[in-house]
């Protein structure tokens, strides 16, 4: 019966099926076989530590029908710390003293071992062949996402997926990682490029001279292609044909390159399947999102492994959504730190079609730490971010030199776990002023679970959060929404003003909270007898959003304190709903 039905009515009850049942319904007739191959795998597939996934993608890829329905891929690299995570979730057994929670644990436990012994059998993704990896990634046409992910169990038990969510239950191998972030990104470059269009007829002299330095493998020659005078010197082409870490023998040690460009006038090969440069076209990798949860930030420090990135320009300049979690842990000396933020802000530069930025900075050695920033050095400049670029930045008479670095399509960006300078915010955000439509300042950071207040945020410094929302009202003209969450801290005793009633006793309820309000007069003046009553601004936001904007849960709330307040009336003032600024300064000696 079901097979006269409609192709439409077919899909529709497909659309209401499991996997399970998708299957199984797809053994009734040849028909409904037919028309259930696209709702055989998920759009999303999920490369899992304990079995080879790797193998299954290259057999999706392969398939005409199949490999058309992944359109993003999740490799889950975290390794859980084992100790920890029993503690974890052998708290709730004891407290609630329950015999078969006690199984459960027991169970879980059991089948952790048996996980953790088939993922040390399973070759990890460090140990892959970028080239094969790379061919997978060409072979899927409407692959558009890649995921990392060092924070979420690789393994489908439920006490596990709680037990993840408080940080110290994960680790890291960092050399293990920075390896397979590394065989990523190779093979993600090499799928991006259009595969080399072989010329026939006489080759000039000087490309026998190439053909010859390339006869080592598809990924031994060095980028070609001019480096953009902002580059850092790491990303200049090296004599060594290697790019990848010295650490490793793995295939890293090759680097990707981009394909001669045959001569001028010489007549080309077609490409299989299609003929001409449309069919190499569609063989490329169009890579729109990418994302790394939990990225060791080491990895900008070392040469090879600079090298290596900085080649990978055709990956990074197709994307339009980057979202990078940095841990800053094992970065600690001054001289380190710098040139890990320079090699950082060399990537992103190179990432100019950008439309969704998010940028988190995460100290897992000392979690309530923020790092400092320098978002001149993000953009590629010396100078204050606050020059003349900005002087028309108002309305619609804003423009931006041709020699300043913009993202021209940024609609959404999120900071978080930073310290940075007041200017330097301003004037990143207003640079962007005439496409930021979504701003996300601070964040959950890496809070315990439910039960902790968010730890992450944005510490001001050579300013005030009252001063940055003041000087950025009305100058964002296309910003939506604004939110705020985790810790905003600022500490100076300039650049606010206080009601003359405050020149000499304190208000009533003044004297009994030790928080004095700040007005919007710019003509008050600021005496020393004001200043010596001004401090510090401090709030804990509380999250009212995810990060896709969409109400946030209870989990990602955290709990309600008398400490803790919502953004939404910091959004009104910045947005000019409102005239009145809503925050504060704490007086000296305030409680």
């Amino acid at each position: 019966m079901m097979d006269t039905l409609p192709v439409e009515l077919i899909r529709l009850v497909y659309s209401y099926c499991d996997p399970a049942s998708v299957r199984g319904l797809r053994l009734l007739t040849p028909t409904i076989a037919d028309v259930g191959y696209e709702y055989l795998l998920s759009s999303d597939f999920a490369v899992s530590p304990w079995r080879d996934d790797v193998a299954r993608l290259r057999s999706i890829s392969r398939h005409d029908r199949l490999r058309s329905s992944l359109e993003s891929v999740s490799f889950n690299l975290t390794e859980i710390h084992a100790e920890n995570a029993r503690q974890t979730s052998a708290y709730p057994a004891c407290s609630k003293d329950s015999e078969q929670n006690a199984q459960l644990v027991a169970e879980t436990w059991r089948l952790f071992s048996e996980f953790e012994q088939r993922r040390a059998a399973t070759t990890p993704l460090h140990a892959q062949d970028p080239a094969e990896v790379a061919a997978v990634f060409r072979s899927l046409p409407s692959l558009s996402s890649v995921d990392v992910t060092f924070r979420q169990t690789p393994y489908d038990l439920d006490l596990l997926r709680e037990a993840v969510k408080v940080p110290a239950n994960t680790t890291m191998t960092r050399s293990e990682a920075i390896k397979s972030l590394n065989v990523l990104v190779l093979a993600l470059q090499h799928a991006s490029i259009p595969p080399v269009i072989v010329p026939f007829g006489p080759v000039p002299p000087s490309s026998r001279h190439n053909s010859r330095s390339s006869r080592s493998g598809p990924f031994s020659s060095v980028n070609t292609s001019p480096i953009s005078p902002s580059a850092p010197v790491s990303a200049a082409p090296s004599a060594a044909p290697s790019v990848a870490s010295t650490r490793t023998s793995s295939p890293v040690s090759s680097a990707v390159s981009s394909p001669t460009p045959s001569s001028p006038g010489s007549p080309t090969l077609p490409a299989e399947g299609d003929g001409g440069s449309r069919g190499l076209e569609r063989s490329r990798c169009r890579l729109k999102s990418f994302s790394v949860d939990r990225l060791p930030f080491e990895l900008f420090r070392f040469p090879n492994d600079r090298r290596t990135w900085f080649q990978c320009r055709d990956l990074f300049a197709g994307l339009t959504r980057l979202d990078l979690t940095i841990d800053t842990s094992e970065v600690v000396f001054p001289q380190a730190k710098m040139k890990a933020i320079n090699g950082l802000a060399y990537i992103i530069r190179k990432a100019s079609q950008l439309t969704h930025l998010s940028l988190a900075f995460h100290n897992h050695a000392s979690p309530r730490d923020f790092f400092y920033l320098p978002l001149q050095e993000l953009l590629g400049e010396s100078g204050s971010l606050e020059g003349p670029p900005l002087a028309g930045n108002v309305g619609n008479g804003f423009s931006v030199g041709s020699n300043v670095f913009r993202f021209n399509a940024l609609t959404d960006f999120a900071l978080n776990g930073v310290t940075c300078e007041e200017g330097e915010l301003r004037g990143f955000l207003l640079r962007h002023a005439p496409t930021l439509e979504r701003l996300r300042l601070g964040g959950r950071g890496l809070a315990r679970g439910s039960s902790d207040t968010s730890m992450g945020g944005i510490r001001i410094t050579n300013g005030t959060v009252w001063s940055l929302f003041r000087s950025l009202r009305g100058r964002l003209p296309q910003l939506e929404r604004m939110h705020l969450e985790g810790i905003f801290y600022c500490e100076t005793e300039t650049l606010a003003a206080v009601p003359e009633n405050m020149n000499g006793a304190a208000t009533a309820s003044t004297a009994s909270t030790g928080i004095v309000a700040l007005p919007d007069d710019e003509a008050t003046l600021i005496t020393s007898h004001h200043l010596s009553r001004l401090r510090y601004e401090s709030y804990l936001f509380r999250a009212t959003t995810d990060d896709d904007w969409t109400p946030a849960s209870d989990e990602r709330k955290g709990p309600s304190t008398p400490r803790t307040i919502t953004s939404e009336a910091f959004e009104a003032y910045l947005l000019g709903q409102v005239a009145e600024y809503p925050g504060y300064f704490k007086r000296v000696g305030a409680p």
